[in-house]
């Protein structure tokens, strides 16, 4: 991927604060098989992609408003053309010819800060007019693969592949925010409320999604600190159908020793459940498929620490900028 990109920012009107930028990106894609009854198959495309935001601070307020572009290449589990045939009945491929996903994204932003408190409220939509999605179908069925009894393709099958045919609009409320309701106690968390509409050329679908999370600390004293992790995910829909909701959860209790040099973690994830349950409900006309996988992460852990030498702020390097892989969908196997 090849990329080039520029930024620029500015005062308006003298009250309000402007950041603009663009990128232009190519990419080049390209796969080969040993097999050479597979053949090799490759891609490339271009993409620009802008964005603004507008800004007005009132002493501790400020409100924006922006628009944001934003590019999703589908990564090899999307597009790998290898027929996984594990489970006869039940086979998947990605589609080398997938094309990314573009969304365009809007946003209007409010944030104060208190003494001991912040908060962030944000309204958006976000629409994606060609949104990758997996479509599930039965082979020699009406619009599905035909029957070809050489290979995998015979009557009954079901299969699982990717097409770029979902538009896919997202309207949503965003709340963040920390406090500290005691000197030693640190409370935070957000909540997210999305009204998900997906239409495609297969089928429609449509539902109301949120989710939530927490995060609190207390710190006891003489080194001895405890902190508290929860979140829960409410159902998702999909254009077939939806993937059930789940909740997380993680306690952990730090000790501190020899003037903080040294410290002793013990943490417990998902102490509630011994796993995390994820299922699905899918179906067309011609078929219905209730489907279930368990993560089994429950689990106990320990660490020590120990920190030794003397660090000098005023030589440490600066850290260098990373690339954030945030533009791959990589979140779903064709599996």
């Amino acid at each position: 991927m090849y990329a080039t990109y520029a930024s620029y920012g500015f005062k308006l009107l003298k009250n309000y604060n402007v950041k603009s930028g663009a990128r232009y990106e190519y990419t080049d894609l390209q796969g080969n098989y040993i097999a050479p009854f597979r053949p090799a198959f490759k891609d490339n495309y271009g993409n620009f992609i802008p964005n603004v935001l507008v800004s007005r601070t009132f002493k501790s307020q400020t409100f924006r408003v922006g628009y944001t572009q934003r590019i999703q290449r589908p990564q090899i589990w999307y597009l790998n053309p290898y027929v996984n045939e594990q489970d006869p009945k039940n086979v998947s491929f990605g589609n080398p010819e997938l094309e990314p996903e573009l969304t365009h994204s809007y946003e209007l932003g409010y944030s104060n800060y208190f003494k001991t408190s912040s908060i962030n409220v944000s309204l958006y939509w976000r629409q994606t007019n060609n949104a990758i999605e997996s479509i599930r179908d039965i082979v020699g069925e009406t619009d599905a693969l035909p029957v070809d009894e050489t290979t995998w393709r015979k009557a009954g099958v079901a299969y699982t592949t990717f097409y770029n045919i979902g538009k896919n609009a997202t309207y949503g409320l965003s709340l963040s925010g920390n406090t500290k309701p005691m000197p030693k106690w640190n409370l935070g968390g957000s909540f997210n409320l999305n009204y998900i509409n997906l239409k495609s050329t297969q089928q429609n679908n449509e539902a109301v999604q949120y989710n939530v999370n927490i995060n609190s600390g207390y710190d006891f004293g003489k080194g001895l600190a405890a902190q508290f992790f929860g979140a829960y995910s409410s159902p998702r829909p999909t254009v077939q159908g939806k993937f059930s909701g789940y909740y997380y959860s993680s306690f952990s209790v730090k000790k501190d020793f020899w003037e903080k040099k040294g410290s002793l973690t013990l943490g417990v994830d998902n102490p509630f459940a011994k796993a995390i349950e994820f299922k699905s409900e899918l179906s067309n006309k011609v078929f219905t498929q209730n489907g279930l996988n368990q993560n089994y992460n429950r689990g106990v852990r320990v660490s020590f620490s120990y920190r030794f030498g003397k660090i000098d702020m005023k030589q440490q390097p600066r850290r260098k900028k990373s690339i954030r892989n945030d533009d791959a969908k990589a979140g779903e196997t064709s599996n």
